[in-house]
């Protein structure tokens, strides 16, 4: 074999090796894409975090709005009773319905007896963390007969989300929407986002 033919095989060889890497690069990046998350609940580390206060007759009144830092839960317990419904809406259609009790169940105890006694409390002043959607712009509370008891408009509200240190975030155990494995791979390892997929 000629000296020239040999270096055309050579390059021939380097070039297939060079389009197998980038194939196996590019593969291996596009994974998240692939394995993407099946929920619709945002996992993002920003909540609404709601100030709300219960009167006498159930109804609900909105005392402070803002976003903050840190998970909200999923509220996705069904309730047989004393429960409130909410949904999130972004241009009048609903993207997160969730409920949660109105009431505290209040746990007195004899020890003598052995006996418990449960008491109904109000909730009466308390916060929500809820869900955080960058187009939302209402959130709607029923009560469990489905008749509405408050409706926040929230372009009535200067919302900013809070500067943070995803450092802070990167490590915590939760493959959030705006971490991947390449960013994080702590949280959003093979084994996270195979787990997330199975879901």
């Amino acid at each position: 074999m000629s000296r020239q033919k040999f270096r055309k095989r050579i390059k021939q060889y380097l070039f297939l090796s060079a389009a197998i890497l980038i194939s196996l690069i590019a593969s291996f990046l596009s994974l998240p894409i692939f394995l993407s998350k099946k929920s619709n609940i945002p996992v993002l580390p920003y909540s609404f975090l709601l100030k709300m206060k219960q009167r006498d007759d159930y109804s609900l009144v909105l005392q402070d709005l803002s976003v903050s830092l840190g998970y909200a839960p999923d509220y996705q317990t069904r309730f047989d009773s004393d429960y409130y419904l909410f949904s999130i809406l972004s241009r009048d259609k609903v993207v997160f319905t969730g409920s949660f009790p109105k009431i505290n169940l209040v746990v007195s105890e004899d020890l003598r007896s052995s006996y418990s006694e449960y008491k109904k409390k109000k909730l009466n002043d308390f916060e929500l963390a809820l869900p955080f959607f960058s187009s939302a712009d209402k959130i709607v509370f029923f009560n469990e007969k489905g008749d509405e008891v408050l409706r926040i408009d929230l372009s009535s509200f200067n919302l900013s989300k809070p500067n943070f240190d995803k450092s802070v975030f990167c490590g915590d155990g939760v493959c959030a929407d705006n971490e991947n494995f390449i960013s994080c791979f702590k949280d959003c390892g093979f084994k996270t986002v195979l787990k997330i997929k199975d879901l």
